[in-house]
């Protein structure tokens, strides 16, 4: 059949251009939500599912622009390098038994994804000066771990010039499947803010 027309359902993400009988679909950077492309082949329109083969799993918003990194790790120490940035997640992942301190301000967009802490080691640790939210833009977003009683530490410090660490949920589950007397998701000590304004809390 012979194309028409074609449509791209965001042209900020790829576009579409006829070039004598061609036609070239041209991506304008890496993406991971899903997208279409509309064809009117001989009269009927067609809708095409457009992906984007990237296998990134986090990306970064600064100041400076948009990083994608292919482990949740690196993006932790990427977004932890600047005064504020945001980390969306692009696909369900793991973080490994590393503790990443969090003294800045960092946005966590679950992004529907599921973010598994794989190790006992595995930790989120809001120190002094530091603050993360907590948000799932997409659906069904996750926090999980079942290796350890907590996952996610907040703890201030009443020398430091700023004191309090804070944690702020929004949205997204936590949850942890790890069984002791002690389990919890969130351990919140001295000078700590805890919000939580959404999300679901599970475990055993």
């Amino acid at each position: 059949g012979t194309v028409t027309a074609a449509e791209s359902s965001d042209t900020d993400l790829f576009t579409v251009s006829r070039c004598g009988s061609d036609w070239d679909v041209t991506a304008k950077k890496a993406f991971s939500s899903a997208q279409t492309l509309k064809l009117t082949v001989d009269g009927t329109e067609y809708t095409i599912k457009v992906t984007d083969d990237s296998d990134n799993v986090a990306e970064v918003k600064t100041s400076s622009g948009t990083t994608e990194y292919p482990d949740f790790g690196t993006a932790m120490t990427a977004a932890g390098s600047v005064t504020a940035s945001s980390v969306r997640l692009l696909a369900d992942t793991e973080l490994p038994g590393n503790t990443y301190n969090i003294t800045n301000y960092i946005t966590l967009d679950l992004n529907g994804h599921t973010l598994t802490m794989a190790d006992k080691k595995s930790l989120l640790y809001i120190g002094a000066g530091g603050s993360l939210t907590i948000k799932d833009s997409g659906t069904g977003g996750k926090i999980t771990g079942g290796k350890t009683a907590y996952f996610i530490k907040v703890w201030g410090d009443n020398n430091a010039a700023t004191k309090e660490a804070t944690l702020i949920v929004n949205g997204g589950t936590i949850e942890n499947t790890y069984y002791d007397s002690s389990s919890t998701q969130i351990w919140n000590l001295l000078y700590s803010n805890v919000t939580i304004t959404g999300g679901i809390f599970a475990g055993c």
